[in-house]
């Protein structure tokens, strides 16, 4: 495996080059900073461009296209990261190395994205109203969705309160009121502002070539709008007192949520130091939450912990009953109180670095997962490989663990509890 970091046509291309996969994996990434006007009209975009094209109008064109493409898949989203907003699109072909004799499909995949990105179907200039309203009616039932998970829900909640005015508490799809506002109109604008105003970035994962990269993307692919936007979202807020929020629904399990301020991002000295730090309280089945939490005191169902980078953020959730939830937090607090006192042993440590490799090395299986593995690099701002992220790892001691569990700050704690509790 090797990777390539090169900039083509003003924009970000990452390869890695692998002969591990019989396809040729493509992530394409529109990004911009997080803004709550336009959240909305960006979350429902990829789905509209993904709906029909001029040349393929139709859902149902698009498939039959991508079927000719010898089966190859296509699939967009969105999500948020830190302070930035990021429309993907993934593809996924069969490298041209595994097809009969003289034939290709490659290219015909990037061909097949720029009509896509910068050929989509219209009506009299704008988007066409029905497929807007009818993506718009299918990404308000995801927003639903949201609601009807309670851990993904409470998660949510808490991100919104914790990080009131801050843009890493915006969500990442608007609200179902944002939704249904949208017109064909104002999206179109949204769609020419992506084009013109976003950073645009790419990851690809197989047996190809730099040079062939290069000749595909200057081929079929428009020049960049922006040069970079910064992941990282480094907050100045101040905590005087940590809040305490509840909210009460018709539900059999309660969720508590504790939000802890890391003041800790990617590429920080000490990031590796705080990502052992959660292993070793919430990240696995022999950390401290799991063990004696859930498994000695019985008073959850769930419990574990885990970082955000590019928020400076950790989340500590667990699915309870009800009647648990003032001793379960408490008993969550005392496990945070002890791994800043050093109670961990070095069987503990030693537990903790080697699940972080062994969930490297599950990641590098897959495609999507190298791509990951590199995106969570470059947010990092270094030029590392595999085994110099391995050897961070390792590297870790027991007292940067302890510094950065001294480090957290409570910030939120919020509570979703049964309305006859």
């Amino acid at each position: 495996m090797k990777y390539n970091k090169m900039t083509i046509n003003q924009t970000t291309v990452h390869l890695i080059q692998t002969n591990k996969f019989k396809t040729v994996a493509m992530q394409v990434r529109f990004q911009n900073k997080l803004d709550q006007a336009t959240v909305a009209q960006r979350g429902l975009l990829p789905f509209v461009l993904r709906s029909g094209t001029a040349k393929y109008p139709s859902s149902a064109a698009i498939q039959q296209q991508l079927e000719y493409l010898y089966g190859a898949s296509f699939h967009v989203g969105v999500e948020k990261k830190g302070s930035l907003h990021t429309q993907y699109f993934n593809f996924s072909c069969v490298n041209d190395k595994f097809l009969p004799a003289g034939q290709t499909v490659l290219a015909d995949v990037f061909a097949f994205l720029g009509e896509v990105l910068y050929a989509p179907k219209l009506t009299k200039g704008s988007f066409d109203p029905q497929v807007v309203e009818q993506e718009k009616r299918l990404l308000i039932d995801k927003i639903r969705g949201i609601y009807d998970d309670k851990l993904q829900y409470s998660l949510m909640r808490l991100v919104e309160e914790m990080g009131a005015g801050e843009p890493f508490a915006i969500r990442a799809y608007g609200t179902i009121e944002d939704v249904s506002a949208i017109t064909p109109e104002q999206l179109y604008a949204t769609y020419q502002s992506m084009l013109t105003q976003d950073e645009l970035e790419i990851y690809l994962v197989g047996d190809i070539t730099p040079e062939q990269v290069e000749t595909l993307i200057l081929t079929h692919l428009q020049a960049a709008g922006a040069e970079h936007y910064e992941s990282r979202s480094r907050s100045e807020k101040v905590i005087t007192e940590v809040k305490h929020l509840s909210e009460a629904q018709a539900v059999t399990q309660a969720k508590l949520i504790l939000g802890y301020r890391t003041h800790t991002y990617f590429g920080d000295e000490n990031f590796f130091a705080l990502r052992v730090m959660n292993g070793i309280l919430g990240g696995y089945t022999h950390s401290k939450l799991f063990l004696n939490v859930r498994e000695k005191a019985s008073l959850c169902y769930f419990a574990a912990s885990r970082i955000d980078g590019n928020a400076g953020i950790m989340y500590l959730y667990s699915g309870l009953d009800h009647d648990k939830v003032s001793d379960a937090e408490k008993l969550i607090i005392e496990q945070i109180d002890a791994v800043q006192a050093g109670q961990f042993s070095d069987h503990d440590l030693e537990m903790t670095k080697l699940a972080m490799k062994n969930d490297v090395l599950e990641i590098l299986d897959s495609a999507t997962g190298m791509m990951s593995f590199y995106a969570s690099i470059n947010d990092m701002g270094v030029d590392w490989n595999v085994e110099q992220w391995l050897q961070a790892i390792d590297a870790v001691t027991r007292e940067q663990v302890i510094t950065a569990a001294n480090a957290l700050q409570a910030d939120t704690t919020f509570v979703l509890t049964s309305q006859e509790a």
